[in-house]
C-alpha cells in the first residue's frame, strides 16, 4: 500500500511541472498521437468555416495573414477540436482523480469526486489541453498546413 501510495503522490506531484515540459514529454511518448489526426480531420471538415474564421480576422486586424496564423487564431478561439476525443480524455483523467482519492482512503462517492474536479480543475484542463493541441500543430506543421491547404483549393 505504502509504494501505491508513493506512486500516487508521484503522479499529483507532477502538477508542479511546467505544463509545457509535461506536453513535450507526452508528445515524445506517442502519449499525443491521435490530437494530429484529429486535428487533421478538424481542419478537413471545418475548413470553410476556417476560412470564414480567417476573412474576418483580416478584416478584425485589417491585414491579410497566412493560412499558419489562421489556424493558430482558430484553435485558440475554439479550443475544443474534437469533442469526442477531448471528453474520452477529460473522463479519464477524472477516473484517475477518483482512483487517487480512493487511494488516499477518501469517502467521498465517485459523483462528489467528479463535482469536485470539474470545479476544481475543469478550466485549468481546458487550458492543458488547448495548449497541448497548440504544441501538437507546432510539431507538425507541414503536415497539419497540408491537410487543410489540399482539401479543396485554397481561398
Amino acid at each position: 500500500m505504502e509504494v501505491e501510495t508513493a506512486k500516487v503522490d508521484s503522479i499529483h506531484s507532477q502538477d508542479d511541472k511546467d505544463d509545457l515540459d509535461r506536453i513535450a514529454e507526452e508528445y515524445a511518448a506517442g502519449e499525443l498521437d491521435e490530437l494530429a489526426e484529429a486535428l487533421c480531420r478538424v481542419f478537413r471538415l471545418r475548413r470553410d468555416e476556417i476560412l470564414e474564421f480567417k476573412r474576418c480576422q483580416c478584416e478584425q486586424l485589417n491585414r491579410n495573414i497566412n493560412d499558419d496564423l489562421a489556424l493558430r487564431l482558430y484553435l485558440l478561439e475554439k479550443q475544443a477540436v474534437d469533442l469526442r476525443l477531448d471528453v474520452q480524455a477529460q473522463l479519464r483523467e477524472i477516473e484517475k482523480e477518483r482512483w487517487y482519492q480512493r487511494e488516499r482512503g477518501c469517502d467521498k462517492s465517485d459523483k462528489e469526486i467528479t463535482m469536485e474536479w470539474i470545479q476544481q480543475h475543469a478550466e485549468g484542463w481546458r487550458c492543458y489541453r488547448t495548449t497541448a493541441y497548440i504544441y501538437v500543430y507546432d510539431q507538425n506543421q507541414d503536415y497539419l498546413l497540408n491537410c487543410f491547404s489540399n482539401w479543396g483549393g485554397i481561398a
